[in-house]
């Protein structure tokens, strides 16, 4: 989950990832600096948000990579 520093939920993004890994779903929180609610949807108008597709892009290849390994 990628969420802003400034991000008003802030607080429930991070109580969420820890209850999803308590249950042992593969999650991550990255926390990124100086930005808000949504800053994803800025991609190709700011840095940060073009930034953050690759450790999405990394992550979801993982879990489609672990996926794929379990049904084989």
């Amino acid at each position: 989950m990628h969420v802003g520093e400034d991000e008003v939920l802030l607080d429930d993004s991070r109580r969420f990832v820890e209850h999803a890994v308590a249950a042992g779903v593969d999650a991550e929180l990255d926390v990124w600096e100086g930005m808000v609610h949504g800053f994803l949807g800025g991609i190709g108008r700011l840095a940060a948000s073009t930034e953050a597709l690759d450790p999405i892009g990394s992550f979801l290849t993982k879990c489609f990579n672990n996926s794929a390994t379990q049904r084989n």
